[in-house]
């Protein structure tokens, strides 16, 4: 079983209002960026690929970790990829494939870091 991580601990003890703050600006962030076809900002086919250019947009490429790890059987494995950004878990993708759960880690964390840019912005 996995240690829970301050990052993780800190975001048990949110309160609702505040998770739902964090949502609502993450939303209005996205809607106000060009959405392509997969749902992706800026019209790209990948959220890895969206993540990237905004961490380089803003010069934090240096400052990006990527983690991964496979649990369960090799028949049927289970591949856990998180993202943290100076030491903080902003996204943490599971999937069958790596590709996949590095895709879903970053939606997460680039999710997260609209949100906080838009909540700085208010």
């Amino acid at each position: 079983m996995p240690v829970m991580t301050k990052e993780l601990q800190h975001q048990d003890t949110r309160s609702n209002a505040e998770s739902e703050a964090l949502d609502a600006a993450a939303l209005t962030a996205l809607s106000k960026m060009h959405i392509g076809g997969s749902g992706c900002p800026g019209g790209s086919e990948s959220w890895l690929h969206s993540f990237v250019v905004f961490c380089q947009q803003n010069k934090m490429l240096k400052a990006i970790a990527w983690n991964s790890e496979m649990l369960g059987p090799k028949y049927a494995p289970i591949h856990i990829v998180t993202v943290t950004i100076n030491g903080v878990i902003y996204g943490r993708g599971e999937s069958i494939s790596t590709r996949e759960a590095r895709e879903v880690a970053a939606e997460l964390a680039l999710r997260k870091l609209l949100a906080q840019r838009a909540h700085e912005q208010q």
